[in-house]
Order: structure tokens, then sequence, then C-alpha cells
């Protein structure tokens, strides 16, 4: 919250093993970084909102980011 994020080299670590898929709400973390890394940039996902009190604000909406094209393609086509 409030930029600040984990330890996400541990909590990758723990996803791994656990056979979790990482989904990144980034809502209040945006420009931040964990050595180096931008958040949003560990998991399947990155999720960012730019809702009114956001750091980006479009008064309602969102950002969806992921390296995963399929994943992507699969994301558009949810009703």
């Amino acid at each position: 919250m409030r930029g600040h994020i984990c330890d996400m080299n541990e909590l990758m670590s723990i996803c791994g093993a656990a056979g979790v898929t990482v989904i990144e709400d980034c809502a209040h973390t945006m420009g931040a970084t964990w050595q180096t890394v931008p958040s949003g940039r560990f998991g399947l996902f990155g999720c960012y909102s730019t809702q009114t009190y956001k750091h980006i604000n479009s008064g309602e909406g969102g950002l969806l980011i992921t390296d995963d094209a399929q994943a992507m393609a699969r994301a558009i086509m949810l009703p």
C-alpha cells in the first residue's frame, strides 16, 4: 500500500513451490520497484487502477499488463 511492495522474490518462490499463479494488484504501487523490477512485472498479470484517487487518474478505469500473449487474449475475451 502507498507504494510499498513485499519481498517479491520470496513471494514468487512460495507461490511457485505451491503452483499458485500470481496476479499483482498494483493499484497503489505504480512506479514502485523491487530490486529494480517495476511492480506488475513479477506475476502473470499486473493490474493497475486509474480510479479517481490513484497515481494516474482517468476517473474510472485501469490497465492490465502481461508478457503472455495467450493469457492476454483470454483476458480480453472474458465477458
